[in-house]
Parts: structure tokens; C-alpha cells; sequence
């Protein structure tokens, strides 16, 4: 493309010019081409620039290429290893491409590096959760809680609602339910309700299904198992 071939020689004698950039990408998509290359060709002329990584990491979201924001997310934590950005760009590809041991590794760094973000916390109790480790799950809740969130508080609902499900005997309702399960089924429905008076306005809907399908414990229940 001549119009291409001509901001390229442009390029080289402005190169900080970022509008020659612009003009670029839009000599690009006018021409029928995917404007990514742009972007990946402006970070590999300076690997190091961290920003043109992330400007075409955005790009390579929004095409879905999970194994290339890999690829690319490694090679920009070597000139900047802490960068949270990055590492958050890095587990999310990782859990796209089903690696959950290596995004714990990237999400555990990220607990590192801020401790205080209660959203790694909860990334790395769902992945525990998904992987079956109840124990772990909840601990990752539990200190994720402790920061207060009401995002914190609906997925330790979740997590407790996963463990009371996977003790059901039968079906997860009504008489099946032994006093045990509706016990932990109530510590979900608790904090589901903190969840929504914390303003996590969806969590109300999962609150109102214990209720509905007698999944949490009423005084008649304990009565009757006294007696």
C-alpha cells in the first residue's frame, strides 16, 4: 500500500511523531488490513516500552489471542516483573486457557505485591473453588472478607454454597437436607444478604433461592432435633 509505504518512510525520520501512528492505523484498516499489526510493530521496535506492550496487549484482548497475551505478558515482565497490569493481563490469559496453576503463581505474586486488594484474594478463591479444594477456596475467602468488600462477601456466599452442595446426600432441598447442611447453606444465605446491603445488588436473587427452597435453617428445625 503506497499510502502505508509512505508513513513508513515518514516514521523513520519523525519517530516520536505519535500522529504518524494514527495515520497509520487508519491506512491500515482503510486498506482492508488488521490494524494489530500496527501496534505489534510499534512495542517490538522498543520491547521495553511498556505502554506500546499494554496498547497492543488491548489489541490482542480484543481479538480473544489468549496464547499471545502469554507470550507477550512474559516478555514485558522482564524489563518490569512487578508490574500489576501485566501480571493481572497474565493470570486472565491463563485461566482463558485453562492453566490454573500457573495463574495461582501470577495471582499469589499479585497478593505479594498488594495485599490489600481484596480482587486477587477472590480470584484465587474461585479458582480453588473450581478446582474442588473447598478448604483452600475458604481460607482465600475468608481473608478476602476481612477487607470488607461486598464483592468479598458474595463469593465467600458461593463458596460456602458449593460446599453445603457437594455434601447433599440426595437433592439439595427441603427434607433431604440434613441440620448440617442447612447450617452452612445459612452461612452463604448470611453472606449473600451482606453482599447485597453492601450494594452487590444480584446477590439478593441467590439469597431468595435458599430461601425459597427451604435451604437455610428456621426455628422449627432446631426444635424438632431437640426433642
Amino acid at each position: 500500500n503506497e499510502q502505508i509505504d509512505i508513513l513508513n518512510e515518514w516514521e523513520e525520520y519523525d519517530p516520536n511523531n505519535s500522529s504518524i501512528f494514527k495515520k497509520k492505523k487508519t491506512a491500515y484498516i482503510n486498506s482492508g488490513e488488521n490494524p494489530i499489526d500496527i501496534d505489534k510493530e510499534r512495542w517490538e521496535k522498543d520491547p521495553s516500552n511498556i505502554e506500546a506492550g499494554l496498547d497492543y496487549m488491548e489489541k490482542l484482548k480484543e481479538e480473544l489471542l489468549s496464547e499471545e497475551i502469554v507470550d507477550l505478558a512474559l516478555r514485558l515482565l522482564d524489563y518490569e516483573s512487578k508490574n500489576k497490569i501485566v501480571l493481572e493481563n497474565l493470570g486472565e490469559a491463563y485461566l482463558d486457557l485453562y492453566e490454573q496453576d500457573k495463574a495461582l503463581q501470577v495471582y499469589n505474586q499479585l497478593v505479594v505485591a498488594d495485599n490489600k486488594n481484596d480482587k486477587y484474594l477472590i480470584q484465587i478463591s474461585k479458582i480453588y473453588l473450581d478446582l474442588g479444594e473447598y478448604l483452600k477456596s475458604l481460607q482465600y475467602a475468608d481473608r478476602a472478607v476481612k477487607i470488607g468488600s461486598a464483592e468479598a462477601y458474595n463469593n465467600r456466599a458461593h463458596v460456602y454454597k458449593e460446599i453445603a452442595e457437594s455434601c447433599c446426600v440426595e437433592t439439595c432441598s427441603g427434607d433431604d437436607l440434613t441440620m448440617s447442611d442447612k447450617v452452612v447453606f445459612e452461612m452463604a444465605w448470611e453472606d449473600f444478604n451482606i453482599a447485597f446491603n453492601k450494594g452487590y445488588k444480584r446477590a439478593k436473587k441467590n439469597a431468595n433461592f435458599l430461601e425459597k427452597n427451604e435451604q437455610i435453617t428456621i426455628s422449627r428445625n432446631w426444635h424438632m432435633d431437640a426433642e
